[in-house]
């Protein structure tokens, strides 16, 4: 009878073992895969699109900030962006913007779209979504989603430093001629 129990204690024991590897297996199964899916995603570009400016001159900026480059990179706007740079363009058409074929990871291309004073009111009250698609070097195709709201843009205050400079310089100029009376 006690040789009975302690063979039914030993079979009991097993068991647990073989769950607790079980579970121990599995575990280290998802814990491999979450980490290759990681590694993964760290390998891979990210191309992002947004909009900069200088003095009061509106860009377009496209940037890689993965470690991959990127190709056939393609933005669209929702709803479109028009400018006048010589005559009225959509951004949609832009080639730089619409078919640019390739960039380098860490690094960024720009384009002028024009002066953010005459761009900005006209979108103003528009969300605007860019949808940007890529591919990897590997072939995987990649497509990402941003909105910008164009109101917070347009309550920016945008001056020419040129123009900032020429008021100084007039100052300087009437405050001199002020003395010299």
């Amino acid at each position: 009878m006690e040789v009975g129990k302690m063979v039914w204690q030993m079979t009991l024991s097993d068991v647990l073992m073989v769950i607790l590897t079980l579970t121990y297996v599995i575990t280290t199964i998802c814990i491999l895969i979450s980490t290759n899916k990681q590694f993964h995603e760290t390998l891979r570009p990210k191309v992002h699109v947004d909009f900069k400016f200088k003095n009061s001159e509106m860009f377009v900026l496209v940037k890689n900030y993965g470690e991959r480059s990127a190709r056939n990179i393609s933005i669209k706007f929702t709803p479109d962006i028009t400018y006048k740079m010589g005559e009225e363009r959509s951004l949609n058409t832009t080639p730089l913007i619409n078919k640019l074929s390739f960039l380098a990871p860490k690094n960024e291309i720009d384009t002028i779209i024009g002066m953010g004073f005459e761009i900005l009111p006209k979108h103003e009250t528009d969300d605007v979504i860019a949808e940007v698609s890529y591919e990897a070097e590997d072939g995987v195709k990649y497509l990402e989603k941003q909105t910008f709201s164009m109101a917070a843009y347009s309550k920016r205050v945008y001056t020419k430093t040129n123009d900032i400079n020429d008021i100084v310089s007039e100052l300087k100029s009437i405050s001199n001629s002020i003395k010299n009376k």
